[in-house]
C-alpha cells in the first residue's frame, strides 16, 4: 500500500467509528423493552432453560427486546402483579382473574386445550368417587397453583373436607398416592396423563373437576395495542414452523390460541380467587 492511501486509510477508520457510535446508540433506543414474567413453579435454571429460545425467537419474530425476570417465591411474583410491574407475564387461570382484578391485565394466547383437576387413588384403593374423600389425606402439588384451585373448588361446592399434604411434584404427588402416604392425590388431568407408566399403572382416576381454559400470556394495559397484537401474532406465527413448534414443545403454551377474557376466564370469577392469589382470607 503506498503512502497516500496509508496516510488516507486512518481518517476513514475513524469516521467510520464516529459513525457506528453516533449511530448505535440511537437505534439501541429505539429498540422496545419489556420484561416477561414468569412463574415459580419449576427450578430458576430449568424455567430459564425451558423459556428462553422462547422468548430469545419472539424478539426476534416482533423486534421487541424482552427481559426475562425469574422469581424465587410465589409472594414476590404475586406483589409485582399486584403492583403492575411486568408488562407480560405467563400465568394460570386463576392468576389471569386476579391479575385483571389487580391491574386489569389482558389475556392474549393460552393453549387450545383445555385443563381439569383429577383426584386419583390406588388401583386397590376401596375409594370410589370423590364424596369417600372426606376426612381422608389429599396429596396436592401445592398450595396455590391451579390443580389445588380446581380441585379443593370442587371439594368445597361438594362441602367435603380432607386433609392436605402437598407433595411439591406431581411425580411426588403419585408416589404418596403409591407409597399409601396420602389416601388420594390430586393434580391436573394433563399432568397426570404425563407421569411414568410404572406410577400410572398403580392409580386410578375417581374424578375429574370440569374443565377451564389453560394458562395464558397476558399483558398490562399500558403496553401499546399495536405491541400485544405484534407478540399475539408473532406467537401463534411461531406455531406454524417446525423450530417454533421444538421450542414450544417445552412451555405449556405448545399449541396456541388467541384468548378472550369474557369467553375463557370470566366464569371464574365465581372461585374464591384470594384463597390462591396473595395472603389469602
Amino acid at each position: 500500500m503506498n503512502s497516500f492511501w496509508r496516510s488516507c486509510e486512518r481518517p476513514f477508520l475513524l469516521l467510520a467509528v464516529f459513525v457506528v457510535l453516533a449511530v448505535s446508540p440511537a437505534r439501541a433506543a429505539d429498540i422496545q423493552q419489556y420484561t416477561f414474567a414468569l412463574p415459580p413453579f419449576l427450578p430458576l435454571v430449568t424455567t430459564h432453560a425451558n423459556w428462553s429460545p422462547f422468548v430469545d425467537r419472539l424478539g426476534r419474530e416482533t423486534g421487541l427486546q424482552f427481559e426475562m425476570k425469574l422469581y424465587e417465591t410465589m409472594d414476590e411474583f404475586e406483589e409485582d402483579i399486584v403492583l403492575g410491574k411486568p408488562d407480560f407475564v405467563f400465568i394460570h387461570s386463576v392468576l389471569v382473574v386476579a391479575a385483571r382484578s389487580a391491574q386489569n391485565y389482558i389475556p392474549l394466547v393460552r393453549n387450545s386445550r383445555p385443563v381439569a383437576g383429577a383426584f386419583v387413588v390406588r388401583k386397590d384403593s376401596p375409594i370410589k368417587t370423590i364424596q369417600d374423600l372426606e376426612g381422608k389425606t389429599v396429596a396436592f402439588v401445592g398450595d396455590k397453583n391451579l390443580c389445588r384451585a380446581l380441585l379443593d373448588h370442587a371439594l368445597r361446592e361438594l362441602h367435603i373436607s380432607v386433609n392436605a399434604v402437598f407433595a411439591i411434584t406431581a411425580n411426588n404427588m403419585l408416589k404418596y398416592v403409591v407409597l399409601s402416604k396420602a389416601d388420594a392425590g390430586g393434580a391436573l388431568d394433563a399432568t397426570v396423563e404425563k407421569m411414568p407408566p410404572d406410577l400410572l399403572d398403580q392409580v386410578r382416576v375417581i374424578h375429574k373437576t370440569n374443565k377451564i381454559a389453560p394458562h395464558a400470556l397476558v399483558a398490562h394495559p399500558r403496553v401499546p395495542e399495536k405491541i400485544r397484537t405484534s407478540v399475539t401474532e408473532a406467537v401463534l406465527t411461531m406455531a406454524s414452523d417446525g423450530e417454533g413448534r421444538s421450542l414450544m414443545a417445552r412451555i405449556p403454551l405448545d399449541s396456541p390460541v388467541m384468548a378472550d377474557y369474557d369467553r375463557d376466564y370470566r366464569t371464574l370469577e365465581q372461585m374464591n380467587i384470594r384463597r390462591y392469589f396473595g395472603k389469602g382470607d
